[in-house]
């Protein structure tokens, strides 16, 4: 099984591809943090394209993260499941909120900041980002899921953990 997280920054991705980890047993890449280091530097581009591809070898996994550079439709095509987490701004600012307490306690540097949050309101909902997003629908829509809030999120978490206890 593989699966690709994409969507807007502080949406969820990384609870949701934690959560489907931790049920699955599978192996989970955060892009975030394999493209910085915990003082939010960018690590060498060949470096991480190598451990992208390296992880994308294996037989099942997890990945979230929108980086086109990094193997992005790579990742569409081999994607048994394609998911966008699209929530509302404020959604959001609250996840990245909530994410600097849990990323702080892990050792990494602070990155709330005034830039940061603009990106969040703004910035990563770009016309030209929204479009990219409908195209995924639109190319992959046999594969694609779209959760737009936190409860079609934890929903969706149920409905997998329903769905498979009846296979069992």
């Amino acid at each position: 099984m593989k699966i690709a997280v994409f969507g807007y920054s502080g949406g969820g991705k990384s609870y949701l591809s934690d959560k489907l980890s931790e049920h699955y047993g599978i192996p989970v890449m955060h892009l975030d943090t394999v493209k910085y280091d915990k003082n939010w530097v960018a690590k060498d581009k060949t470096l991480v394209l190598n451990q992208v591809a390296l992880f994308m070898e294996k037989e099942s996994w997890i990945i979230d993260g929108n980086y086109s550079a990094l193997y992005q439709k790579e990742r569409l095509l081999a994607a048994d499941e394609i998911i966008i987490v699209k929530p509302g701004r404020l959604r959001c600012l609250w996840g990245v909120i909530k994410r600097e307490k849990e990323y702080r306690k892990k050792g990494y540097a602070h990155s709330l900041n005034f830039e940061f949050i603009s990106f969040v309101l703004f910035g990563g909902r770009t016309k030209k980002r929204r479009q990219h997003y409908k195209d995924i629908e639109n190319q992959y829509k046999d594969k694609t899921t779209v959760i737009r809030t936190k409860r079609q999120l934890n929903e969706y978490i149920k409905r997998r953990e329903r769905r498979d206890q009846l296979c069992q």
